[in-house]
């Protein structure tokens, strides 16, 4: 299974964070669900992880796209591995888009998925922190302990 951050508050930040600068939300998870009329895990089980990166990559570029030939304001919530992907950090600065992530501790996000369905918790490793650290240090900003209307106004 993939190295993937979930429980940061990625989807609940972001549809926050879009509705209050009345600007659209995007999730990059739920586009690649509609793409492959699958959920995540099911995509992973049947085609494997090389598959799913592809197919993330090419709806991540997708998303892009429309933003740049709409000039349409986004808050996009990339998927928990797809920063750590090679050269998604560099696409991403080429583009101009300013990254965020939402840190939280290891014992934060395992307490968050214990009450999430569908979310491979082996995924979580203690590696994943780390090998965000050094990919390009977004704009970090830490979320333990922190309620969504403290990290809102953080923003």
């Amino acid at each position: 299974m993939p190295r993937r951050i979930h429980g940061s508050g990625k989807t609940t930040v972001g549809t926050l964070l879009a509705r209050q600068l009345a600007w659209r939300f995007v999730d990059l998870d739920d586009r690649i669900e509609e793409s492959a009329g699958l959920r995540i895990s099911e995509f992973f089980e049947r085609h494997g992880e090389a598959a799913f990166r592809a197919l993330e990559a090419e709806q991540l570029r997708a998303v892009l796209g429309r933003v740049a030939e709409t000039k349409e304001s986004v808050v996009l919530a990339l998927g928990g591995g797809t920063y750590a992907q090679p050269g998604a950090p560099e696409f991403l600065r080429a583009q101009g888009i300013p990254v965020i992530w939402l840190d939280a501790s290891i014992d934060s996000l395992l307490a968050r998925c214990m009450t999430m369905s569908g979310r491979p918790s082996s995924a979580m490793k203690r590696a994943s922190a780390p090998c965000m650290r050094s990919v390009f240090p977004p704009i970090a900003l830490p979320t333990t302990g922190w309620t969504v209307r403290r990290i809102l106004r953080s923003l």
